[in-house]
């Protein structure tokens, strides 16, 4: 994580966010290549077991927004995490913003 998003997360926290994280992004995050002080600041920060599943309702409405947006093959994963957020009510906070600036529903998180 570079020092612009660890500032961004510090200021989430301090502001009373809960940040949490969705099991897809989750594995985004893990394929690495990961430290293991990368690992551990990770876990205390946002717990794994917390993490939000891509339950059947996310991989329905995945699907649908997959459909709306034209079928981005490339996009894939990331409108998985969209619907994520979208179904748990989240704020979706992200590094660049092109992979979700269109998708109907989310709202994306835009540090102060």
């Amino acid at each position: 994580m570079d020092g612009q998003k660890r500032t961004q997360l510090r200021e989430a926290f301090g502001a009373g966010h809960r940040v949490n994280c969705s099991t897809i992004a989750l594995y985004e995050w893990l394929r690495g290549p990961r430290t293991t002080e990368q690992l551990v600041a990770q876990e205390a920060l946002i717990p794994t077991v917390e993490t939000v599943p891509l339950g059947v309702l996310e991989a329905f409405r995945a699907s649908v927004l997959f459909s709306a947006l034209g079928r981005p093959r490339k996009r894939g994963v990331h409108v998985a995490i969209a619907a994520c957020a979208i179904a748990s009510g989240a704020v979706l906070w992200t590094g660049p913003t092109r992979d979700f600036h269109d998708v109907p529903g989310l709202t994306l998180y835009r540090p102060a």
